[in-house]
């Protein structure tokens, strides 16, 4: 279970929807646990067959991860390529500073019978996505980063970015034929 200080969630259901909301720390560690509370959702409303479902959780993953690093944590992926131990223990560092500390990731998800969709703000100053290197460039295939908004884009069904660029909204349709569980007698 989420620690109540490292994260605060909010659930509303009805009968149309499911709608979850997390505001992390910048603690990569979280992850796992919002993961699982979201997945479980879309598979007890039966959205995406297993194999969408392993993607979904993947795309999400990236997207929280690089909210964390890239966009509270400030942290640059050329020191990454460069010293990957050098760059965890950056991250290390900046979290416990209070500039980088305060930050928080905003999650939302709303699930309902057309799919899910997911938005990701992070308190940093944004990006250009159309500034980021192609990672299927020959140049940058052996690079350590880069991949994950390849992986988001290639999972999703839509992706969008706030004009800022520290907020993503993603958006995935169902994939499997909506049917109700029968009752056990």
């Amino acid at each position: 279970m989420l620690k109540a200080d490292a994260c605060r969630s909010c659930r509303t259901e009805d009968s149309e929807s499911v709608e979850l909301s997390f505001d992390l720390e910048n603690d990569p560690a979280l992850i796992p646990e919002v993961l699982s509370q979201l997945l479980d959702v879309s598979e007890r409303l039966r959205l995406f067959d297993d194999g969408t479902l392993q993607r979904v959780g993947l795309a999400l993953h990236e997207a929280i991860l690089n909210g964390i690093h890239h966009g509270n944590l400030e942290l640059d992926s050329a020191l990454r390529q460069e010293d990957e131990g050098a760059y965890q223990r950056l991250a290390a560092r900046r979290r416990r500073l209070a500039r980088y500390r305060l930050r928080r990731l905003h999650f939302r998800a709303r699930f309902d019978s057309t799919g899910a969709v997911f938005v990701i703000r992070d308190d940093g100053h944004g990006f250009d996505p159309a500034r980021l290197s192609d990672p299927t460039d020959p140049a940058n295939l052996d690079r350590p980063s880069g991949r994950g908004l390849l992986l988001i884009r290639a999972f999703m069904d839509e992706v969008s970015f706030n004009p800022t660029g520290n907020q993503v909204t993603l958006f995935k349709r169902r994939t499997q034929t909506h049917t109700r569980p029968r009752a056990v007698v």
